[in-house]
């Protein structure tokens, strides 16, 4: 590898396993051998057979990939390896594998693992692989089977019989069609389990039968296993959603930066990653979006959680202002308990205090926030909540003020707030706050130059008491 390699940008191997959701397992002799060789700058191999590969997006993945075309002979003592099998020197194990299960009634947790491990032993695959169990969802109450997800945290995924019959397994059972109504539990559980993405039956089902000395049955278990596509790891996954600031890195918290660091993946809108570009190490990804597609970004950044990855969710200003904070918690509230991942809201500047901070102390005393935007709430209820500032005399903050489409709603605020408040009340009128191209102005009431205010602006309106003073604004909190 060259200096520039992805294992240097990490911290260590361990970092970039558990960042991208994998478990690590081999012989700590060889593992030594392989971060010693690191260290010494020699040739380090990857193999990737399983697992999210969006890793290998990031300029450090781009800069191997070059390298393994050029590479003629690859070391075994010398590689990692990602997949599901155990009998690798030293690999990573991205959660895929899906266990689908069909027992009898009451059969023992004990005997389902012991069938279990035996099943993995026999194909090499490694337990640290398996991303959860799948089954009828009569099983919904089967003592072993949430015993097995408690004591392993798997997850279990249940499904119904219906959804069971559509899919095409290679050893249906006319048998299991006359208890429970599908011809198959664990192969078509298994298959099911792996998600839109898809997969396939790895281990077609295996029956296992439990008697004692005497012959007297004890219990019976079906196991398939299936590999999906995608891996599922939600209990290892993690979104930050991060306040990045105004603009300039200055304002950039320093809990935010902690958390950016911590994240091997970062998704937000262009122009706002593009800001917090110089801090991005080559071994992490960006993933652009573009305006108008939040529902999709937070989607994403869930997604990716669940897999197994830390990921950073990038809204301007505070995460929680007009941020992504809100549609993130909603939509994760939506998922199953056990399938969702952990968060985390990381506050930031808004743009709402920097603006303040440049023209002196205009939200000192009581004041609102108010969108003009009216895509997301009808333009009749920020109507009813513009009057409610102006009968309550909040100096009001003004976001999404004007754009292209939407060239009336500002007229209409302010001669609204002129019905109420003097012409000469003093309204700061501020463009790309925190940027190259901050600029600041402060305006009366009745000369705002409306033409000249878009969506880069936000607008402070002072209240009845709010004055100017050597070109700063302040609003008095009534200590003189």
């Amino acid at each position: 590898m060259t200096n520039n390699s992805i294992f240097e940008k990490c911290l260590d191997l361990d970092a970039f396993g558990r960042n991208w959701g994998w478990d690590r397992s081999g012989l700590m002799k060889h593992w030594s051998d392989l971060v010693i060789k690191q260290s010494n700058k020699q040739q380090i191999f990857v193999k990737q057979y399983s697992g999210n590969k969006v890793w290998k997006e990031s300029e450090s993945g781009k800069k191997i990939k070059s390298l393994s075309n050029k590479e003629k002979v690859e070391k075994e003592e010398n590689t990692f390896f990602i997949s599901t099998k155990n009998h690798h020197r030293v690999a990573w194990h991205p959660s895929t594998l899906w266990v689908g299960i069909g027992c009898e009634r009451n059969t023992s947790a004990e005997f389902i693992e012991d069938c279990l491990n035996k099943l993995l032993s026999k194909y090499e695959l490694s337990s640290s692989s398996i991303a959860g169990l799948a089954t009828v969802d009569i099983k919904k109450d089967e003592k072993a089977l949430i015993d097995i997800s408690n004591a392993k945290n798997w997850p279990i995924k249940f499904f119904k019989n219906e959804e069971l019959l559509k899919v095409d397994v290679p050893n249906p059972s006319k048998i299991v069609f006359k208890e429970i109504g599908t011809f198959s539990v664990a192969e078509a559980a298994s298959l099911l389990a792996c998600g839109n993405e898809g997969g396939h039956l790895l281990i077609e089902k295996n029956i296992f039968k439990h008697k004692d000395p005497s012959g007297r049955n004890l219990g019976a278990v079906t196991i398939a296993i299936a590999e999906s596509k995608q891996q599922f790891a939600p209990e290892r996954g993690f979104v930050h959603v991060i306040g990045s600031g105004p603009g300039d890195l200055s304002y950039l918290t320093s809990e935010s930066k902690a958390a950016l660091s911590q994240c091997s993946v970062w998704i937000g809108y262009k122009r706002y990653l593009d800001l917090l570009n110089p801090l991005k190490r080559d071994d992490q990804v960006r993933i652009n979006s573009e305006l108008t597609q939040e529902k999709q970004r937070c989607l994403d950044a869930i997604s990716l959680a669940q897999q197994g990855i830390k990921v950073a969710l990038i809204s301007s200003g505070d995460a929680g202002i007009y941020g992504m904070a809100g549609l993130l918690i909603e939509l994760i509230q939506k998922l199953d308990f056990q399938f969702r991942p952990s968060f985390a809201v990381h506050p930031g500047i808004s743009s709402l205090q920097l603006a303040a901070s440049l023209a002196g102390a205009p939200l000192m005393n009581d004041f609102c926030a108010i969108s003009l935007s009216d895509k997301l709430t009808p333009w009749e209820t920020i109507k009813k909540r513009i009057n409610g500032a102006l009968v309550g005399d909040f100096v009001a903050v003004i976001f999404n003020p004007q754009s292209n489409e939407r060239n009336w709603q500002l007229k209409t605020t302010i001669e609204m707030f002129l019905k109420y408040r003097a012409k000469t009340t003093p309204v700061l009128v501020a463009r790309q706050v925190g940027r190259d191209q901050q600029k600041k102005r402060i305006f009366n009431l009745d000369s705002i130059p409306i033409h000249e205010i878009d969506m880069l602006s936000i607008i402070i309106i002072g209240n009845s008491s709010t004055k100017l003073v050597n070109n700063f604004l302040i609003s008095p909190r009534g200590y003189l």
